[in-house]
């Protein structure tokens, strides 16, 4: 009768503990008994079977990372799209003007202060 963890005549052979242990793409290294998986970049857990893409902070411009299945989805603020929140907008190009207002930038990006003609209010 072998130890746990060893096989063969002589109880020379380690038993492979690594069969369909680790998920996600994760490596499996085998120890007497035992294994371990290291994880690839986004996933965690003893199987690698939480996603944890956020984790990495992949969303820019102080976007706010969700994760969902199979990946990550950024929620980008005013002035931002992409995936990552990357790339910016003109705020005044995407909010056009209808009476006669101007529109400026503020120093806060993602902002934008509207300037009515007199007898106008609004934003």
């Amino acid at each position: 009768m072998c130890q746990p963890g060893r096989t063969g005549q002589f109880c020379d052979q380690n038993i492979g503990d690594c069969v369909d242990k680790c998920k996600n793409g994760g490596t499996c290294h085998d120890l007497l008994d035992d294994f371990y998986c290291t994880c690839p970049i986004g996933f965690e857990g003893r199987y690698c079977e939480i996603n944890r893409e956020c984790s990495s902070k992949p969303c820019q411009n102080k976007g706010i990372g969700h994760e969902i299945t199979g990946g990550y989805l950024c929620e980008c603020p005013n002035g931002f799209i992409g995936q990552n929140c990357e790339l910016t907008i003109d705020l005044c190009q995407a909010n056009p003007r209808q009476n006669g207002e101007y529109c400026q930038h503020t120093l806060y990006p993602g902002d934008i202060q509207c300037h009515c003609p007199l007898g106008w209010s609004g934003r």
